[in-house]
């Protein structure tokens, strides 16, 4: 619970300053001797930061942890609500609402991964997420009616004041309550995109506060006006990765996983993405069931990692994937576990490999490790009695009952890495939706292979491709119904 409580309050905070000052604003204008544009900056400065640095705030919490920026946003928006309340004129106390609408920008972002973080249960997730969603409808309405009782009977000032208990409260929560958060280090940030979306947002808003003291025929209104059009705005290049970055932003905030959107964040405007969301039919909850395998051209799946991970049937190539490992496939395999995955489906071998090494990776810059040890994991085993592994979930009865289950209870997508015999239950079932295989150019001649006899027919379609600088081919493959049939006929010769 405090961790929810500590996201919600930052959140709270951030809504309210949007609304609570509406009912100030005569008071504030007439006590400070604002002008009328002076109110407008007053009023309009803090949206404009929020809403042009949302972005930046968003990709730093990427790359410096989630909970870092948070709390840096926490006091950043402390600090500036205090220097609001004390401002002794209207010149200081926009200036204050605009480092105000910085914090906003460094808290936002990151308060939903904090909650995917904290709560990484569908049930209790979902519940964290609607709560934090019904806090922006409390504090918009709340703002006026908290705005206008503070105003009329301790002064326009407390307006501001009020949000320093909030703000420690939060501040002290998140220390103590919420884990430190995986950092990503190696994802640049796309500052041309960045400084495109903020210079558009802030030449807009500059015309339109201004245009009502200087008149819209007023040379310089009339160039920001121009140069905010197309013809005269930014360069092409930061147009297009402005345009590119709100269609990301988006994604983030109508989705339920907001981890796996920001995993497109160092993609390069116009590229094809590396991870889709995965579409589900409308009105449906039924997860997508995922299989992800490294394989050989002939097929091979036993023991890739080394040599004595597997050695059934005396086999002696154990460690086959290891010379294919290379910068690519490290990326590759990142963005499937960090944004494909929201549970993880394993078989015992399998499981007890997991089980062994990941949970002594507690570097949090590990993002992999920070993914597996805190998401879902289901275990189909007929020998294990119990598990260690945080949150890992023995499945009951029969392997393929259980899954079916799983699908139509979990929603999201359910992955299983590894694990053969259980996969080959799977497909002999036709319970798989999509295989992620990354393919090896290596030929081994023996070994237990991906698919056995017993699949169930099905036929599949490409959606994704791609080649690691190894050699090493990764595919995505969709269901596509079921084989379809056909007879080669040869011209006849005369």
């Amino acid at each position: 619970m405090a961790p929810l409580l500590a996201v919600c309050a930052g959140y709270f905070m951030v809504i309210l300053d949007v609304t609570v000052i509406n009912v100030a604003v005569p008071v504030v204008g007439r006590e400070l001797s604002a002008s009328l544009t002076g109110i407008q900056w007053i009023t309009d400065g803090y949206t404009l930061v929020f809403a042009g640095l949302l972005l930046t705030g968003g990709a730093l919490g990427d790359r410096l942890g989630n909970r870092r920026i948070f709390c840096t946003g926490v006091v950043v928006f402390t600090l500036a609500s205090a220097a609001c309340g004390l401002a002794p004129a209207s010149g200081a106390l926009i200036a204050a609402r605009l480092v105000e609408g910085l914090g906003a920008a460094l808290i936002v972002p990151g308060s939903l991964a904090l909650l995917q973080q904290a709560y990484p249960a569908p049930a209790e997730r979902s519940r964290a997420f609607g709560l934090w969603g019904s806090m922006a409808g409390i504090a918009a309405s709340a703002g006026p009616l908290l705005g206008g009782l503070l105003v009329t009977t301790v002064g326009w000032r407390w307006v501001f004041f009020i949000n320093l208990p909030v703000g420690c409260v939060c501040l002290l929560l998140t220390l103590r309550h919420v884990s430190a958060s995986a950092r990503r280090t190696d994802r640049p940030v796309d500052w041309p995109a960045q400084c495109a979306l903020i210079a558009t947002a802030a030449l807009l808003t500059t015309v339109l506060n201004e245009a009502g003291r200087r008149g819209w025929t007023d040379p310089l209104i009339l160039t920001g006006a121009r140069r905010r059009g197309t013809k005269a705005g930014p360069p092409a290049e930061g147009r297009r990765a402005a345009a590119y970055g709100l269609r990301r932003y988006a994604v983030v905030c109508t989705q339920d996983r907001p981890v796996a959107r920001r995993a497109m964040s160092s993609r390069r405007p116009g590229s094809p993405p590396l991870y889709r969301q995965i579409p589900h039919p409308k009105g449906s909850t039924m997860s997508t069931l995922i299989v992800t395998a490294f394989v050989t051209l002939d097929g091979v799946m036993q023991a890739p990692g080394g040599p004595n991970e597997d050695v059934d049937a005396g086999f002696a190539h154990g460690g086959w994937q290891v010379p294919y490992v290379d910068d690519d496939f490290m990326g590759l395999m990142t963005g499937v576990f960090e944004h494909t995955a929201d549970h993880l489906l394993l078989g015992r071998k399998t499981y007890d490999i997991f089980a062994t090494y990941w949970p002594r990776v507690t570097d949090p810059d590990n993002s992999i490790a920070v993914k597996l040890n805190s998401m879902p994991k289901y275990v189909a085993s007929r020998t294990r009695n119990s598990l260690e592994w945080n949150n890992s979930q023995l499945l009951e009865g029969d392997a393929a009952e259980a899954v079916a289950r799983l699908k139509q209870e979990l929603g999201g997508t359910l992955m299983t890495q590894g694990s053969g015999d259980l996969i080959r239950t799977l497909q002999q079932h036709d319970l798989v939706d999509e295989y992620r295989l990354l393919i090896n150019p290596v030929i081994l001649g023996t070994g237990k292979r991906l698919f056995a006899e017993g699949a169930a027919p099905t036929a599949w379609r490409l959606t994704e491709s791609r080649t690691t600088g190894a050699g090493v081919q990764y595919c995505v493959y969709q269901r596509a119904g079921k084989p379809e049939y056909g007879t080669f006929e040869l011209d006849e010769q005369d």
